[in-house]
C-alpha cells in the first residue's frame, strides 16, 4: 500500500470523525446541533472541529521495526533529506552530479539514523532489564538506574530513565537534528 493511499485512508477516517465530534459537541450559529456525519457532508456543512483539522496537514507516523524494517513514511522522510542535501552541497563537496551526492547523502542519513534507532532500543532494553524482578513501585520510579552505562544517555539528558516515551522522543529529538543540520 503506498503512503498516499493510507494517508487518503486516514484522512477520510479523520474527516467522519471530526464530523462526528461537531455533531456531538459543536452548536450551529441558531444554536442547533450539527446533523449526522452524512447529512453534514450531503449539505457541504463543514463544523469549527473539521475546520480546524483541515487547516493542518495531516499527520504521518515514522515507524521503525524489530528486523530493520521501517515504514514508506520513513524511506519517504530519508529521501527527501539526502535530496536536500544533494541538492545544496554538490558542487561544493566536488560530486561529478547530483545524482553521486544524493547517494552518498541517502547511504549516510540511512546509517546515521540505523544507529540512532539502535542505540534507543538497546538503551530501552538495558532500561527494561535492570527492572526486572523489582516491585512495581522500584520499577516506575524514574531516574538514573544503576546498570546502564553512559554511552546510551540522549544529549547528557533523562534518557536513562525506563520509559520508552523518553527514548522515543530521544529518537525523534536526534532525526530532528539530523534533518535540520
Amino acid at each position: 500500500m503506498s503512503l498516499a493511499c493510507s494517508s487518503s485512508q486516514k484522512a477520510s477516517q479523520s474527516g467522519t470523525r471530526s464530523r462526528q465530534l461537531d455533531q456531538q459537541f459543536s452548536r450551529r450559529a441558531d444554536g442547533s446541533a450539527y446533523p449526522a456525519p452524512a447529512v453534514q457532508r450531503a449539505r457541504g456543512l463543514t463544523g469549527p472541529i473539521a475546520a480546524e483539522l483541515q487547516r493542518h496537514p495531516p499527520i504521518v507516523g515514522l515507524v521503525v521495526g524489530s528486523f530493520q524494517g521501517a515504514s514508506d513514511a520513513v524511506h519517504e522522510l530519508q529521501r527527501e533529506v539526502a535530496g536536500r542535501r544533494a541538492a545544496r552541497e554538490w558542487r561544493g563537496m566536488g560530486s561529478r552530479s547530483y545524482d553521486e551526492a544524493y547517494g552518498m547523502f541517502l547511504d549516510d542519513v540511512r546509517a546515521r539514523w540505523a544507529s540512532v534507532c539502535w542505540s534507543s532500543w538497546a538503551a530501552l532494553m538495558l532500561g527494561r532489564a535492570v527492572r526486572v524482578g523489582r516491585a512495581d513501585a522500584d520499577a516506575l520510579r524514574l531516574g538514573d538506574p544503576e546498570g546502564v552505562p553512559a554511552p546510551f544517555a540522549c544529549a547528557g539528558s533523562i534518557a536513562r530513565t525506563a520509559s520508552s516515551r523518553v527514548h522515543l522522543s530521544c529518537f525523534v529529538w536526534s532525526l530532528v537534528q539530523h534533518v535540520v543540520h
